[in-house]
């Protein structure tokens, strides 16, 4: 089905990018990881507007809080563990590091979507990647 195929680039972009990213941000301590957001019965991936409807559809029929707490779990933990300072470049899946298709590790597709999303933004450079903060202020 065309949508599942929209669906699947659509996921393997994001991690391409978020790949690049880690790999530019690096020198500033800044980390990047992308994860999957688990699949609950009150979300779908029918696109902005399905999910909308999908949540508001869930909502009334009564399903529960915890199941949109399940499907933010990893998110919230990669923003909030001590134990994952400093990692970066990762994807994550119930909140551990998970392994992705050898198409979403190739740096240089990762980097030909940066440079292309770059010229689609119509950057006329790249923007310097910030210095590092100094962690005692």
């Amino acid at each position: 089905m065309q949508t599942d195929r929209v669906y699947a680039d659509t996921k393997l972009a994001n991690l391409l990018f978020a790949r690049e990213l880690s790999r530019r941000l690096q020198p500033t301590g800044v980390t990047v990881n992308s994860f999957h957001p688990q699949t609950t019965e009150l979300f779908g991936h029918h696109g902005p507007v399905g999910t909308a409807t999908d949540l508001l559809l869930g909502l009334l029929a009564g399903r529960s809080r915890e199941e949109a707490e399940d499907g933010a779990r990893t998110a919230a933990h990669l923003c909030a563990s001590p134990r994952l300072e400093g990692v970066t470049g990762r994807h994550f899946a119930d909140c551990a590091p998970a392994t992705t298709s050898r198409a979403s590790r190739d740096t240089g597709t990762a980097l030909r979507l940066w440079q292309r999303s770059a010229e689609l933004l119509q950057m006329e450079r790249e923007e310097e990647v910030p210095k590092p903060r100094d962690k005692t202020s």
